[in-house]
């Protein structure tokens, strides 16, 4: 069978492969943290699209909302402070130790990064740069004629008016 939601696919595969460490089973004292975060991400996930679709796929400026855009990328901004407090507590990744929930997290970060800046957030930008080092990172990452974003960052302040 084809599973196609990208959290069910971690947590199905965490169960799958127990060993990999990358999960929190049940009983695991990270379990309810672990399920939190990996959830969080298609919240973020949500964000993100929609941002794309505002900046990306609505070609013409009369199509775009710039109030829905200005919405979106303060949304991520709430994301990346809950991100940035989390950091503060559990250290180097999101849990005690790297997980499916810091590569769910990671991916809508990464999408993240195009609409809303992080600077000043220390943490996710330690963390972000720690789990972007990684190998599987690395090889995750579009060709350079595969990339959707054109674009390293996509400004939803300076809008033309509509």
């Amino acid at each position: 069978e084809t599973m196609f939601e990208s959290g069910a696919i971690l947590e199905y595969l965490c169960e799958l492969y127990p060993d990999s460490g990358l999960g929190r089973l049940r009983g695991d004292a990270e379990r309810r943290d672990f399920l939190v975060w990996l959830h969080f991400a298609e919240t973020m996930s949500h964000h993100g699209a929609a941002l794309t679709q505002q900046h990306l796929m609505l070609r013409e400026d009369a199509m775009r909302s710039p109030i829905i855009m200005q919405l979106e990328a303060a949304r991520l901004g709430k994301c990346f402070e809950a991100i940035e407090a989390r950091l503060a507590q559990s250290g180097d990744y999101l849990l005690q130790g790297f997980s499916a929930a810091d590569i769910a997290v990671g991916q809508a970060v990464y999408i993240g990064r195009h609409f809303r800046s992080t600077d000043g957030l220390e943490h996710l930008q330690g963390w972000y740069g720690r789990i972007t080092a990684r190998e599987a990172f690395q090889r995750a990452l579009p060709g350079e004629g595969e990339r959707l974003y054109r674009r390293d960052f996509y400004p939803a302040w300076d809008l033309p008016e509509v």
